[in-house]
């Protein structure tokens, strides 16, 4: 999903017939800045039948939708958030629900996995002016995204994880310090979540 029309055209050009195995997945394109066209790999989607469908076909697609990885409410909540993102973009970009939803691939015991979605507004200079069950006081000037001092979005990650430290996950073991990871855009924006 991350080639350009001159990457696509170099492996066509060098793969032997029926030797070009393509992997991806157009919801994690992201290389955009760098010319990708993630329209090629949704043309070479469309243009293929699926295996189930192949007999005889040089050439075939393959859903791997099952995840074993994530709990199902995360899975369900990914393919809530991504049925009406993509839809949102429209065709082109050739999102296939009853192909492209993760369909969970083991069962939870336990207490059930939680989802929670905080929303933080920003003013004009990008400064967090708002966050849940906060007052509206002001912040200091230097309080903002990608600083190294903690703003509210960092000191509420740091609130919610202190609260889960010592806890038990839904396998029964005691929650540590290491079982948690905070995934952020960019490396730098890691110092506001570690200052907090």
């Amino acid at each position: 999903q991350d080639v350009n029309e001159v990457q696509h055209r170099i492996f066509a050009a060098i793969a032997r017939a029926g030797g070009r195995f393509m992997v991806g997945d157009v919801k994690q394109s992201i290389y955009s800045f760098r010319g990708a066209q993630p329209e090629i790999f949704v043309n070479l989607r469309r243009s293929l039948p699926p295996l189930s469908a192949a007999e005889g076909e040089s050439a075939a697609t393959l859903s791997l939708s099952r995840n074993f990885r994530s709990a199902p409410p995360i899975l369900d909540f990914v393919n809530l958030v991504y049925g009406g993102l993509m839809q949102a973009v429209g065709e082109g970009i050739g999102y296939q629900p009853e192909e492209d939803a993760l369909v969970a691939g083991r069962t939870e015991t336990g207490t059930p996995s939680r989802v929670t979605v905080a929303v933080f507004e920003k003013e004009k200079d990008g400064a967090v002016v708002k966050a849940p069950e906060e007052t509206d006081e002001k912040e200091p000037e230097e309080d903002g995204w990608g600083e190294e001092v903690p703003d509210r979005e960092a000191r509420y990650v740091a609130a919610e994880i202190a609260a889960l430290i010592g806890t038990r996950g839904a396998d029964g073991k005691v929650i540590r310090p290491s079982d948690i990871a905070i995934l952020v855009r960019k490396g730098g924006a890691g110092k506001r979540f570690a200052a907090a």
